[in-house]
């Protein structure tokens, strides 16, 4: 099974985004599952992104648990941020849950640490999109974000 969240060249469909806002096309990959994201840039920029979500693997590998982020806004004026929840299975793979942070149930909100409010187990995730992809698949995606330029 393979995994990764890329930026991509594609153009923005027509009426997904107003038209003061910053956006870009990503592509969102786990095993067989490909989904096209619309990423928003009005906060964050693509390095912002990729910083983080190298990061995030980093903080993965050492702790067992991580928040991807794929959806940033300004959280003194959202209600939300989306991204991807990051936590070591019980059979040593990694459990990828498709997550909404509520900034208003969050206090003291900091995006370095999103992954101490991504509580779940398997129980919880019926009614969520919910994958499981083996370590090596997170650390060459890593290691391709690495790669890439800045």
């Amino acid at each position: 099974m393979s995994f990764s969240i890329a930026f991509t060249e594609e153009k923005i469909p027509s009426g997904w985004i107003d038209r003061n806002e910053k956006a870009s096309m990503a592509t969102i990959t786990i095993g067989d599952f490909v989904e096209r994201h619309l990423v928003p840039l009005n906060f964050w920029t693509i390095e912002d992104y990729r910083k983080q979500w190298l990061t995030a693997v980093s903080r993965f590998m050492q702790e067992g648990n991580a928040v991807l982020i794929t959806e940033m806004y300004d959280p003194k004026e959202a209600n939300f941020i989306k991204g991807w929840s990051l936590k070591k299975s019980t059979k040593g793979r990694v459990d990828i849950i498709n997550c909404i942070f509520f900034l208003d149930e969050i206090a003291s909100f900091d995006s370095n640490n999103l992954h101490r409010f991504a509580h779940h187990t398997l129980e919880d995730t019926s009614e969520v999109s919910h994958w499981e992809i083996a370590v090596d698949d997170l650390k060459y995606w890593q290691s391709t974000l690495q790669d890439q330029p800045g």
